[in-house]
C-alpha cells in the first residue's frame, strides 16, 4: 500500500515542484510591460499558467492512457521542457516585432516633423498609426494630455516607464527637446541610426550564441528519444527503468537534470540582461 501511494505521489509531486520552478521564472517576464492597477498581475498568473494547465493535461491523459505514473511523470517533464523551448523562441520573435515598431514609430516622428507639423500632432499620428508596445505607450501618452497633464509629465510617466528601451530613449530625446530646444528631426535622425545599429549587433550576436541554442534543444530533447531506442535495442532496458524502483529514481534524476539545463541553457543564451527604468 505505500509503495501504492509512493507511486501515485512521484508524478504529482515533479508536477508541483516544476510548476513552482515555471512560475518563479515565468511570472517575473508576464508581469513586464503589464499594468498592476489594472488586474495585470492577475492576468500575468493567467497567462503563465496556461502553458502549466496544458502540461498538466497533457501527463493526466498519459497517466489514464497508461495507467503507469512513471510515464505521467517522464511527460510533465517533456511537456515543460518542450513549452520552454516554445517560449523561448517565441519571445525572440516578439522581440524582433516591437524593435521594428519601436523603429517604424521613430522613421514616422521624423517624416512628421520635417513635414512642419508641430509636435502635438506627431503624437496624435503616432497614437493613430503605431504598432504594438509603441502604438499602446504613444496612445496612452496622448489619452494623459488630453485630460490636461503637461507633456513632459506625460513622457516621463509613460515613455520612459515604458519596457522598450528604443521608446525610453525617444522620450528622453523628447524631455531634452521641449527643455534646451533643438532640431528634434535630427535627434530622430541619430536615434534611428543607433537603433539599426543595435540591431546589427544584436543579430549579429544571435548567430554567435545561435549554436548554444541549437545544441540546448538537441541536448534537451535527446533523452526522450534516446531511451525508447535503448529499451528497442538493449534486452532488460525497459525493465530495469520502468519496473523497478531503482530505474524510477534514476529517470526522477534524469528527468530533473533535464529541466534545470534546459532552464540553464536558456539564460546562459540570453542575449539582452533585463534592464532597469529610467528615472528623470
Amino acid at each position: 500500500m505505500i509503495g501504492s501511494w509512493q507511486g501515485l505521489l512521484l508524478p504529482i509531486a515533479v508536477f508541483l515542484l516544476v510548476t513552482g520552478l515555471w512560475l518563479r521564472l515565468v511570472l517575473p517576464g508576464e508581469r513586464e510591460g503589464r499594468n498592476p492597477g489594472r488586474g495585470g498581475d492577475a492576468k500575468a498568473f493567467a497567462r503563465s499558467l496556461i502553458p502549466a494547465a496544458c502540461v498538466g493535461g497533457f501527463g493526466a491523459t498519459i497517466w489514464a492512457v497508461t495507467g503507469e505514473a512513471i510515464f505521467a511523470t517522464i511527460a510533465f517533464g517533456a511537456g515543460y521542457t518542450l513549452a520552454t523551448l516554445l517560449r523561448r523562441g517565441g519571445r525572440r520573435r516578439a522581440e524582433v516585432r516591437e524593435i521594428q515598431h519601436a523603429l517604424d514609430s521613430i522613421a514616422m516622428a521624423n517624416r512628421v516633423l520635417r513635414a512642419g507639423i508641430p509636435l502635438a500632432g506627431m503624437l496624435a499620428m503616432l497614437a493613430r498609426d503605431a504598432e504594438g508596445e509603441s502604438g499602446r505607450v504613444f496612445r496612452e501618452l496622448v489619452r494623459r494630455e488630453e485630460i490636461g497633464a503637461p507633456i513632459a509629465d506625460a513622457i516621463r510617466a509613460v515613455m520612459l516607464e515604458s519596457s522598450r528601451p528604443e521608446l525610453r530613449a525617444f522620450g528622453m530625446a523628447l524631455l531634452v527637446h521641449l527643455r534646451v530646444g533643438g532640431n528634434l528631426a535630427d535627434t530622430c535622425d541619430r536615434l534611428a541610426s543607433s537603433i539599426l545599429e543595435r540591431g546589427r549587433i544584436r543579430r549579429r550576436c544571435e548567430s554567435i550564441v545561435t549554436y548554444g541554442r541549437v545544441a540546448g534543444g538537441v541536448l534537451s530533447v535527446a533523452p526522450f528519444v534516446l531511451v525508447p531506442v535503448l529499451s528497442i535495442t538493449i534486452e532488460g532496458y525497459s525493465e530495469f527503468l520502468f519496473d523497478r524502483p531503482i530505474g524510477h529514481a534514476l529517470l526522477v534524476v534524469a528527468l530533473g537534470m533535464v529541466i534545470v539545463g534546459t532552464f540553464m541553457l536558456q539564460r546562459m543564451t540570453q542575449l539582452m540582461p533585463r534592464q532597469g527604468r529610467v528615472v528623470a
